[in-house]
């Protein structure tokens, strides 16, 4: 037996809620020192992630998924689900 598999048989998914835009922007304020503004902003569009919120704060990485976005809206039909799908 591999000892990936012998991991991967003890392991448990553990699943977390989303937290409240609320919370994520006061930490994002009071751990990360950020504006109210730049918090504000960053918990509205990590949808109650705190580690997406982190991320996005990487202005590169923010743009990288906007374009991402962007690139998904102007697509339509079969190449929406293809894109989706990967």
């Amino acid at each position: 037996e591999s000892i990936a598999g012998t991991l991967i048989s003890r392991l448990r998914k553990v699943y977390f809620s989303t937290v409240k835009k609320e919370e994520v922007m006061s930490w994002l304020e009071k751990e990360l020192k950020l504006k109210s503004a730049e918090a504000k902003s960053l918990a509205e569009v990590s949808s109650g992630k705190p580690g997406l919120a982190l991320a996005l704060k990487n202005k590169e990485e923010l743009a990288r998924r906007m374009r991402a976005a962007e690139n998904l809206l102007k697509l339509r039909g079969k190449e929406r689900e293809i894109f989706i799908k990967v």
